[in-house]
């Protein structure tokens, strides 16, 4: 369950699981933030084929900013099986913040790149802890 916002319009702290139809029913209450829901469900889907093991979801979009401008995901690379729409999605020849509307990273906690964007995400800029979203499932329409 995805609880309500904290005075901040963040999420309260902590990793709250949701399936992309509770994210759809939370977040996705307008134009902007059902284009943004949109994109977001088809790099989902994408990871969750590759079998990547988690997906965590942040930014703005699970804010309580009306007119978020994208939406961040952090996706697990380990136990990943390419798959030809994965390797597409790598090519240098895609610009895929301009195809999927959203930042997307991969999580390197170990060394030697140290990039975990599902620790850093805890918190904001200014450290107010903030709560992030594991996406648990694919969307099938």
């Amino acid at each position: 369950m995805i609880p309500e916002f904290t005075e901040l319009g963040y999420l309260p702290a902590g990793v709250y699981d949701a399936t992309l139809v509770e994210i759809e029913n939370r977040f996705a209450y307008n134009k902007t933030r059902k284009r943004l829901f949109e994109a977001m469900v088809k790099v989902v889907n994408m990871f969750r084929e590759a079998k990547s093991p988690e997906i965590f979801l942040d930014g703005s979009y699970i804010t309580t900013k009306p007119e978020p401008g994208d939406y961040d995901l952090c996706w697990e690379p380990s136990g990943v099986e390419p798959t030809d729409e994965l390797l597409e999605f790598f090519s240098t020849k895609v610009d895929r913040k301009k195809i999927y509307l959203g930042d997307i990273f991969p999580r390197f906690p170990q060394p030697p790149y140290y990039v975990d964007h599902f620790v850093e995400w805890q918190s904001d800029v200014e450290g107010a802890p903030k709560g992030l979203i594991r996406i648990i499932e694919k969307y099938d329409d």
